[in-house]
């Protein structure tokens, strides 16, 4: 696979510039970001990404409450959701979204191999994305 179209919504203007760079210097065709889960939620509609990297937390959806909206918006969109830190709940929503949660702390520059195997995996399985790191 090559290309992949992906959004990038994360509220931190920093992070979510670096993640898209690192993203599209592992050749991802990144085709929006969004510093909110509205106007995320709006390009995903609009764009039809085949992967939506949404942070967690964000000051007007939490990520988790999002994934039904973009694969409203989206049918066909594998969600990956970022955090930084590991709440005890964190799992069991995890595995009621049926969405794979990544670690902030791991460097984006390492997400390419992963992101193109959970969109490999995810095609192969639309009910639900394995869960990783």
């Amino acid at each position: 696979m090559s290309g992949e179209r992906v959004v990038v919504v994360d509220d931190d203007d920093g992070f979510r510039h670096l993640v898209v760079a690192s993203l599209r210097s592992q050749g991802f065709n990144i085709v929006g970001s969004a510093d909110s889960a509205a106007s995320g939620r709006d390009v995903v509609a609009r764009e039809r990404p085949d992967i939506v990297v949404h942070d967690v937390r964000l000051p007007d959806m939490d990520g988790f409450d999002s994934v039904p909206l973009l694969r409203e918006a989206a049918p066909d969109v594998l969600v990956v959701l970022m955090s930084g830190s590991h709440p005890a709940d964190l799992e069991s929503r995890r595995r009621r979204e049926r969405v794979t949660v990544i670690d902030k702390a791991h460097p984006p520059m390492t997400w390419g191999s992963l992101l193109r195997d959970l969109l490999v995996e995810f095609q192969r399985n639309p009910s639900g994305a394995p869960a990783e790191e």
